[in-house]
């Protein structure tokens, strides 16, 4: 059933990928300006994406770096940057909860940094998820004042934030409500285990949500604010790459457009939780929503695709080689 399940993680966002493409190929005159506006992308402005996306992911790096310093043990920005490099490229084949493993397993080097390890594989995840939330939300708001937003995507758009900032809400309240939440995973999994055969360990899933909350009191020594300024690196500088794209493209696009469309698009990918880095998805979502914002099919394609280019695909094949780097030196330690 493992097996299984990992094949369809691998092979899912391929499936969408194509579809996504295959609904790009009938529009084939959007595809033909797409190829003439890629033409005439000035290289230098492709490098300045290229090197947002570098602290953007220093920033991620940065989050890592406050998580895990302590008096005892210590990482530098860019060796957080690397270990979630590595881990997104790990979280392809094993979906978020293997991302979330190995970023714990790198930096975990032994029992002392296990609290560490947890928080850094889970808190970076709940602080950009809100970030983004937050963005889409000032985003959908300059639209609707600026009447760029009919009322039909007003209502579509507003039920997309609605239901992602119900599950936020969610998860911010179970991060104070420990017995409550621990009570209904328990029950949960007893439930399970009356239904399938494959029997659930309650005892080990009780461990692992003490040691959670455990580690979450660390936060309160390290500063909730400091992650802050790592996230607000992070998703600034990624909503700074995809502006440049349409800078390059020789497009004026508004920041409520260009803040909403990317947002929703990751929130969109976040949602559909089972397909690796949103991978297909987001592309899809990005382009569908910029095209329904206004923004012209070619550029729209330009931008969305080379963002993620330079921001998920790129790293992604860099992150295999430093998954093997971060195996050397782990096994060194």
């Amino acid at each position: 059933m493992n097996k299984a399940l990992r094949y369809i993680r691998l092979i899912l966002p391929w499936i969408i990928a194509i579809i996504v493409a295959a609904f790009l190929l009938t529009k084939i005159a959007t595809i033909e300006e797409a190829a003439k506006v890629v033409a005439a992308l000035p290289i230098w402005m492709v490098g300045i994406a290229a090197l947002t996306q570098i602290i953007s992911y220093l920033g991620s790096g940065y989050q890592v770096k406050v998580i895990v310093d302590n008096d005892l043990h210590k990482i530098s920005t860019i060796r957080g940057a690397v270990i979630t490099i590595a881990s997104e490229s790990v979280g392809l084949v094993g979906g978020m909860p293997g991302s979330i493993a190995a970023t714990y397993l790198w930096v975990a080097k032994d029992e002392e940094m296990s609290d560490e390890g947890v928080l850094a594989g889970v808190m970076p995840i709940i602080y950009n998820s809100v970030a983004l939330i937050s963005f889409s939300t000032i985003g959908m708001v300059y639209l609707l004042v600026n009447r760029n937003l009919s009322t039909t995507q007003v209502v579509f758009y507003g039920l997309i934030l609605s239901v992602l900032l119900a599950g936020i809400i969610a998860i911010v309240y179970g991060l104070f409500r420990k017995q409550k939440v621990e009570n209904l995973a328990l029950k949960i999994g007893g439930m399970l285990n009356r239904l399938i055969k494959i029997k659930i360990d309650l005892v080990r899933i009780k461990n692992r949500m003490d040691h959670f909350y455990r580690s979450l009191k660390l936060m309160k020594d390290k500063g909730w604010v400091k992650i802050c300024v790592g996230t607000l690196i992070n998703v600034g500088f990624d909503i700074i790459t995809i502006y440049i794209f349409f800078v390059a493209s020789g497009y004026k696009v508004t920041p409520g457009v260009l803040v909403a469309g990317y947002c929703l698009s990751f929130l969109l990918g976040r949602s559909i939780f089972f397909i690796p880095g949103g991978s297909g998805v987001i592309e899809g979502g990005m382009v569908a929503i910029f095209i329904n914002l206004g923004v012209p099919g070619s550029i729209s394609v330009v931008a969305a695709l080379g963002y993620r280019f330079l921001s998920f695909w790129l790293p992604s094949l860099i992150g295999f080689i430093m998954m093997i780097y971060l195996q050397r030196s782990s096994s060194r330690n």
